[in-house]
């Protein structure tokens, strides 16, 4: 490997000793961690609005297809249950008791509009405390995305590392940037769409001069020589 041409030494040593704010780069051993924020509390908050609007909606439906599986299983629910459409504790639709045709109908017809919401909450999360972490370790070397705890993660093999760059994606983020990082080894892998540029560059910059460089390189630029990566 060798020292790759984009970036000028100084360059490298500034974006090492000073990441842009929400980046962190620790050493661990002869390996290291990266690590980068994509909070962003303004698209959070619009998350979160719409997270609140569309699962309050959803979850009237859900609240009624629950109470038809009740009724069919166990009986009439209390009759002071919160639920729409309830009267004398039985579920009605189409001005009928819901038997097991009506119910089953609601509960399948409801799948995707959940899946939305889902998705929605996921991306509150994401908004409020999402974050990007790159493990480079002799017995771990993987890239994750999620928030509290739960997270996304894809191993690869450093040694066949052949390509590291900034690709467009075709769709613009929050930051109006339409680009990722795109990490070709054993697998493909994309990464950092949800990035602003400075933190996209810096992990970019980071990712190119650990993997692609030797390890008197990576020394001289005061990161782990990480002898097992050849």
């Amino acid at each position: 490997m060798m020292d790759h041409p984009d970036y000028q030494r100084d360059e490298v040593i500034s974006l090492i000793k000073t990441p842009p704010p929400g980046c962190t780069l620790h050493v661990d051993g002869d390996g290291l961690t990266l690590r980068a924020s994509i909070r962003s509390l303004k698209t959070g908050l619009v998350a979160l609005g719409m997270a609140v609007f569309w699962n309050g909606i959803v979850s009237v439906f859900v609240s009624a297809a629950l109470a038809g599986i009740y009724f069919n299983l166990l009986g009439p629910l209390p009759k002071d249950a919160p639920i729409p459409g309830l009267v004398n504790g039985v579920p009605i639709m189409n001005d009928e008791p819901m038997g097991w045709g009506s119910t089953i109908f609601l509960c399948v017809f409801l799948i995707p509009f959940v899946a939305i919401g889902i998705a929605i909450l996921f991306a509150t999360l994401m908004s409020f405390a999402g974050m990007i972490k790159i493990q480079l370790r002799e017995d771990d070397c993987s890239v994750a995305t999620g928030a509290f705890g739960i997270m996304r993660k894809r191993r690869f093999d450093p040694q066949q590392v052949s390509t590291i760059e900034r690709r467009k994606t075709g769709a613009r983020s929050r930051h109006n940037a339409s680009e990722e990082l795109y990490l070709r080894a054993d697998k493909e892998i994309t990464v950092g769409s949800e990035l602003n540029d400075t933190s996209r560059q810096w992990l970019h910059t980071l990712l190119q001069q650990t993997l692609l460089s030797d390890p008197t390189t990576r020394q001289s630029y005061g990161l782990p020589s990480m002898n097992w990566l050849k």
